[in-house]
C-alpha cells in the first residue's frame, strides 16, 4: 500500500473535496451569476451523468488531474441548478406567497427525493453493473 501514490490511494476524497469546492462557490455566486434558464444546467448535468458513467465503467480517465476540474465542473453545475432555482422560486411574481412558500418546500422535498434516488442508483450499480469480480486474477 505504501507504493502506491496518495493522489490514487485518494482519489475518491480529491474528487470529493473538489466536487465540494464547486458546489460551494455556485451556492455562493448568486449575486454574481444569475441563470434564469435552469434546464440548460441540467442538460449539462446530463452530459456529465454520461461522461462520468462512461468512465466509471470502462475507466478510461484515473487521473486526478484530469478528474479534479470535471468534479469541479460538476459541482458548480449541480450548486448552481439548485441555487437558481430557489431563487427563481422566491423572486417570482406569478405565484402568491402562500404559494410560493409551497413551491419552495415541494422544490426542495424534490431535491432530496433526488438524492435519495441517485444513492439507490448508486448502491444497484455498485453491486450489479460495477461490481468487481473477485476471481479475476488479471486485476
Amino acid at each position: 500500500m505504501d507504493d502506491i501514490p496518495f493522489e490514487v490511494r485518494g482519489l475518491y476524497d480529491i474528487v470529493n473535496f473538489c466536487y465540494s469546492i464547486g458546489v460551494f462557490t455556485s451556492r455562493s455566486s448568486l449575486k454574481f451569476v444569475k441563470i434564469d434558464r435552469v434546464e440548460i444546467l441540467s442538460l449539462l448535468q446530463l452530459i456529465n451523468f454520461i461522461v462520468l458513467g462512461y468512465n466509471a465503467y470502462f475507466f478510461q480517465v484515473a487521473s486526478p488531474y484530469i478528474l479534479a476540474p470535471i468534479f469541479i465542473w460538476t459541482g458548480l453545475m449541480g450548486g448552481g441548478s439548485y441555487v437558481n432555482c430557489i431563487h427563481g422560486l422566491v423572486s417570482t411574481d406569478m405565484l402568491k406567497k402562500n404559494e410560493r412558500e409551497g413551491a419552495i418546500s415541494i422544490s426542495l422535498m424534490m431535491n432530496d427525493v433526488g438524492i435519495l434516488g441517485a444513492s439507490i442508483l448508486s448502491l444497484v450499480l455498485a453491486n450489479t453493473v460495477f461490481k468487481i469480480d473477485e476471481t479475476d486474477t488479471s486485476v
